[in-house]
């Protein structure tokens, strides 16, 4: 990955701003090959990367697990009390 700026600032020459999608993909292919060496492989960033964001959904899941488990738990121990009570009073 780069910095945006990096690329935003490279080769900003020109007394146009010409903004399109064909310019902005030209523009970050002549930096990529410009600086070409420079570049370093982020496989091990992305695969770490891609480690948190399922990490971070499986405790997501977990934590909405525990709240809808925890939601009819409390709703049994309702309907169970409303029941006690009706055969205390019946």
């Amino acid at each position: 990955m780069v910095n945006a700026m990096l690329i935003h600032d490279f080769s900003d020459n020109s007394l146009r701003k010409v903004k399109t999608d064909k310019a902005d993909s030209m523009k970050i292919a002549n930096y990529a090959l410009s600086f070409w060496a420079e570049l370093r492989d982020d496989s091990l960033e992305d695969e770490t990367r891609q480690m948190l964001k399922m990490q971070n959904r499986l405790y997501l899941r977990t934590v909405l697990a525990v709240a809808a488990f925890d939601l009819a738990v409390v709703s049994w121990r309702i309907r169970t009390d409303k029941l006690v009570a009706d055969a205390q009073l019946g």
